[in-house]
């Protein structure tokens, strides 16, 4: 196995807090610390705790990518698209359903699903703590990660 450089460590940890960031909500991210479990804002509400939200924020650190659901629409981001793209996310789990959530869509040409469930997730690099556990499958790849509802910001 190739040993990492510290530069190239200096340049994961750079692209990871910028995707930790692009994940907070900016109140938060110039207010709160690192791990900031005990903040109310990171402290699911008793329904968020019951109810997977429709409107959520994803990340995974390996690979680093992050993902936004608001109002049937997911923005998916990467270290190499920061911006990233908006795509229309439908949902394809029942509607009664209400502890997991399952969307589909198409990024480009390449279609993806976004499947989460309530379950205690940490994302494995600042040690902070989320109410959902993520997967997201594009491209043949899935990746897993953390997600928190936007509602709790």
């Amino acid at each position: 196995m190739k040993a990492i450089a510290p530069r190239q460590i200096a340049i994961l940890a750079a692209i990871a807090a910028s995707l930790l960031f692009a994940c907070s909500a900016p109140e938060e991210a110039a207010t709160a610390p690192a791990a900031a479990a005990a903040d109310p804002a990171q402290t699911p509400s008793d329904e968020s705790a019951t109810i997977f939200t429709r409107n959520f924020r994803a990340i995974g650190t390996d690979p680093y990518w992050a993902a936004h659901v608001t109002d049937g629409r997911l923005r998916y981001m990467t270290p190499e698209d920061q911006e990233g793209v908006t795509v229309d996310a439908k949902q394809i789990s029942p509607a009664d359903q209400r502890d997991s959530i399952e969307l589909s869509g198409m990024i480009g040409d390449v279609p993806f699903t976004l499947s989460g469930r309530i379950e205690p997730c940490t994302d494995g690099l600042s040690d902070r703590e989320y109410p959902y556990s993520v997967t997201f499958e594009r491209d043949g790849e899935s990746m897993t990660g953390c997600a928190r509802p936007t509602d709790s910001l």
